[in-house]
């Protein structure tokens, strides 16, 4: 009985091993197909345009016949969702635990260093997409990058949490153009070569993770029934439907500026074809019938609906995406004021819910990337014990009126939310620090001001001058 037991088990554990191999092959294929839309590969996206519309209806002849054009519609989308969200670069700065006071230590060199900014932003658009990225600060070249690792460039396995990394897998190049694979866990990093034999990094002969922790953060849109969930399927879809719909549309075209000639009446060829300039002899003619003539097939296509149904379709999938209709419309007076208002105030929360996600991600990315910098750069270090990042994201007001403006920052004066050192920061994209010795400088300059117009001004000392000759 326990031999049976154990074979059934094996077998199960097979299977199921199978299964897995299975599954993450076919996920990292997906993905791929992803990147090639996001990256405008041409040439990979229409090969998947044709295998996905291979007898769905067109034939092998059909498409292989089809001159096929390229036109992407995913960026500007993505674009469209995440206006907004990370517009100008994010308040950062390094502050006591305790006491919430900064600690006079001067971020900005490594939030160049990191080009946090351009990273937030491609990681933010990615995630729009793929649903899920992960950044990683690595060293390299003698600095701290930060790389965004899409779903097909590793493999992840997790432990109790689905939503925790506990080993990933990440594809790289070497300076060879060879292919290998970074393995991390929180206590180890190995290299895996083409012969998926584990092998040192450079200086690391122990393999072991140098610095305590996994230096990978997750940035997700939102969370599913695995580690990735599900990414922008709809999107994915929408450009393939969008491309075939407007292929489909030019090899109409092409076919309705050729017509099909067919004759009453006059000795054609089976499958004969007529160009330009072709000329034709109708002989042995049977005068009995009709009016020897070419006719020409006219399908009276209905072009303009057509189109009509083309823009429908894809401002339907805009409100769908959650967009207002006025992203696609480009009559102006195709929505109201109030319409395009009620749109954008609907866009701008759903935009709201984003940005307390990000910021704890942009957090978390800090304290991550702090832990590669002071292990590779001990002579820079940034304080860790007991000090902390404070990320505000700086969100444009276009949308308020100055009167809008005016009365919101009173209000949060007046509850103690923000003062005008928190208003500098935010429209001048200042550190604290900065902040309060532009504001000192400001009242310094006031009061000279003030200074002098209590003194007399050039034209009352003139005027005082005049006034006897005027006497006399």
């Amino acid at each position: 009985m326990i031999d049976i037991t154990r074979t059934l088990l094996n077998s199960y554990a097979g299977a199921y091993s199978n299964m897995l191999f299975d599954s993450e092959a076919e996920r990292l294929a997906t993905y791929r197909r992803f990147t090639a839309m996001y990256e405008k590969d041409a040439d990979e996206v229409l090969k998947i345009l044709k295998l996905f519309y291979l007898d769905r209806p067109f034939s092998a002849d059909t498409l292989k016949r089809m001159p096929l054009v390229y036109d992407d519609i995913i960026e500007k989308i993505l674009q469209r969702k995440t206006a907004g969200l990370i517009a100008k670069p994010p308040s950062i700065e390094l502050i006591a635990e305790a006491t919430g006071e900064g600690a006079g230590f001067d971020i900005t060199p490594v939030l160049e260093e990191l080009n946090l900014f351009v990273v937030l932003q491609d990681a933010l658009l990615r995630s729009e997409f793929y649903n899920i990225v992960i950044l990683q600060p690595v060293y390299r070249d003698g600095a701290i990058q930060v790389d965004v690792i899409t779903p097909d460039e590793c493999s992840v396995r997790t432990g109790e949490d689905y939503l925790k990394i506990a080993a990933i897998s990440v594809a790289r190049v070497n300076a060879d153009g060879e292919l290998y694979t970074s393995r991390w866990t929180e206590t180890e990093h190995s290299i895996v070569d083409a012969n998926g034999e584990d092998i040192p990094p450079p200086d690391n002969p122990q393999m072991v993770n140098p610095y305590g922790r996994l230096p990978f953060v997750v940035f997700r849109n939102r969370n599913g029934r695995d580690f990735w969930g599900e990414p922008n399927w709809s999107l994915y879809y929408e450009q393939l439907s969008y491309l075939m719909s407007k292929n489909d549309a030019l090899f109409g075209e092409y076919f309705q500026k050729f017509p099909i000639l067919y004759g009453v009446n006059f000795p054609l060829a089976d499958k004969q074809k007529l160009g330009p300039g072709d000329y034709l002899e109708a002989t042995n003619l049977q005068n009995n019938l009709a009016q020897p003539r070419l006719e020409v097939l006219n399908f009276q296509t209905d072009w303009e609906n057509i189109r009509a149904n083309q823009r429908a379709r894809l401002e339907q999938f805009y409100i769908n995406q959650g967009l207002p209709a006025s992203s696609f419309a480009t009559d102006r007076q195709s929505l109201s004021g109030d319409a395009k208002a009620m749109d954008e105030k609907e866009l701008e929360e759903s935009r709201d819910r984003k940005r307390a996600s990000i910021v704890r991600m942009i957090t978390e990315l800090l304290d991550t990337a702090r832990t590669v910098w002071n292990y590779h750069k001990d002579n820079e270090r940034i304080p860790e014990d007991g000090f902390k990042f404070r990320v505000q994201l700086n969100v444009q007001n276009d949308r308020i009126s100055p009167s809008e403006l005016k009365a919101l920052r009173e209000m949060q004066i007046t509850y103690g939310i923000a003062d005008p050192i928190t208003f500098i920061m935010q429209d001048l994209d200042l550190t604290q620090d900065e902040a309060i010795a532009h504001y000192q400088k400001i009242q310094t300059r006031m009061q000279k001001i003030q200074q002098q117009a209590k003194k007399p001004s050039l034209l009352d000392f003139l005027n005082r001058k005049q006034e006897p000759e005027d006497a006399r």
